[in-house]
């Protein structure tokens, strides 16, 4: 169990999650000082502490086998509300079908379609040379479904989520970089940020380099990677509920590390089109293969997880690895060293759904560090929890169904671009 943690922690995380693995360090050591103790008593001693520790595991198994059967036939009440609060609402039937089901429909009529890529699956792939950053180009590409519809729109030619035309202006006047909240999941793009900012900014051009799964180191290597030559403003969407999460993530990957301690390392993905959607198009090979396994697989046990106590751990252990604040800050740092001379940056801050729908008080501690930080490198803030706090008695319009689940509603995504070109 040592060895393991340690090829987990050191080897595999490079030394970024060590806060997280210390409680299993710990538990390593009591358990190889117990191995030790048992051959230093007598036989009978022996017994009933061998005995103890057997059950004690015997106990968590048994939870741990529970748990897993529950999984695998548990319904989902909540999506049979929204089935009957959309199809009461509409005439059209809400689209019961996986990711998987649509895009097999969706390619008998067209070979050119694809699901959305997203670049922190590919975090801990082995021997990759390239770290790809967006989704596969000129593409029809499927995202998700929170709303009734799958969200389908075609990709513009670097993969984003954009009309491709916007890329020959000679200048925009807004950039966005972010998540799947600035990509705009789970809704069609005429109701995203982007389209919404450019319509109540009266026309005005946008660029969208957002993505799902984003956190802000792959943000920022987006962001140098395709940022436009010439912009009038930059919009960091920073959503509170998984970035820094994600950042501790992204600080194992060598490629994206390099971002930060090489000033002058750039992947030139740019100019790398065709060979990203040559690779992009093997990956989507492989989501097929992997949708297929799982299908077959989704009413089994998986063995290797009930092993290693998945849920039961889950139940009791969180992961309170240290927020990597320093480097959320440097990240920002470089982010307005690097943004054109003339040009304002904006962090707009998106606050998690557990702020309107926990029935505890939600707290997040590093809410209050991250405005400081906004405050000290003086990058404008845009905080949306104000907004959704002044209109917190109708707090569910804002969200799919009334939440909540998932990300804005069309009618979310429409009032809070409002507030964010007021701002």
């Amino acid at each position: 169990i040592f060895l393991y943690i340690f090829l987990k922690s050191e080897i595999i995380w490079s030394g970024n999650k060590r806060d997280y693995y210390l409680f299993y360090y710990i538990i390593s050591f009591i358990l190889i000082g117990f191995s030790s103790v048992t051959f230093l008593i007598n036989k009978e001693i022996n017994q009933i502490l061998l005995i103890s520790f057997f059950t004690i595991l015997a106990s968590f198994y048994s939870v741990e086998i529970y748990l897993n059967l529950k999984t695998i036939s548990k319904k989902n009440p909540y999506l049979d509300n929204k089935i009957k609060i959309f199809e009461a609402n509409n005439t059209v039937d809400y689209d019961k079908r996986t990711k998987f089901q649509i895009y097999k429909d969706l390619k008998t009529k067209d070979k050119n379609i694809s699901v959305a890529l997203y670049p922190r699956n590919f975090l801990h792939k082995k021997n990759d040379n390239i770290f790809f950053l967006s989704g596969i180009k000129n593409s029809e590409t499927i995202v998700c479904n929170e709303n009734g519809y799958y969200s389908v729109d075609k990709s513009d030619r670097y993969g984003f989520n954009n009309l491709d035309h916007l890329w020959d202006k000679e200048e925009i006047d807004i950039l966005i970089i972010g998540d799947s909240y600035a990509y705009g999941e789970c809704v069609n793009r005429k109701d995203n940020f982007a389209s919404k900012l450019s319509k109540y900014g009266e026309n005005i051009s946008v660029i969208n380099l957002g993505y799902g799964r984003n956190g802000p180191l792959i943000e920022y290597a987006t962001f140098k990677e395709f940022a436009p030559k010439n912009y009038k403003k930059l919009i960091w969407f920073y959503f509170e509920g998984n970035d820094l999460n994600d950042l501790s993530k992204e600080l194992s990957n060598k490629i994206l590390h390099k971002y930060l301690t090489d000033d002058n390392f750039t992947q030139n993905l740019k100019f790398k089109s065709d060979l990203t959607e040559k690779e992009l198009k093997n990956r989507l090979k492989e989501f097929e293969k992997e949708e297929i396994i799982a299908i077959e697989n989704i009413k089994k046990i998986d063995f290797l997880k009930l092993v290693k106590l998945f849920k039961v751990r889950r139940l009791f252990i969180k992961d309170k690895t240290k927020a990597p604040l320093d480097y959320l800050e440097k990240i920002l740092k470089k982010t307005q060293l690097l943004k054109e001379q003339d040009s304002d940056l904006f962090l707009v801050y998106i606050p998690s759904t557990k702020r309107y729908f926990s029935n505890l008080s939600y707290s997040n501690e590093n809410y209050k560090n991250v405005i400081e930080i906004s405050k000290k490198l003086n990058i404008k803030l845009i905080d949306l929890n104000e907004y959704l706090l002044d209109n917190k008695n109708n707090i569910g319009q804002y969200y799919p169904f009334g939440g909540p689940e998932g990300h804005f509603s069309e009618y979310g995504y429409d009032s809070l671009s409002k507030f964010i070109i007021d701002r």
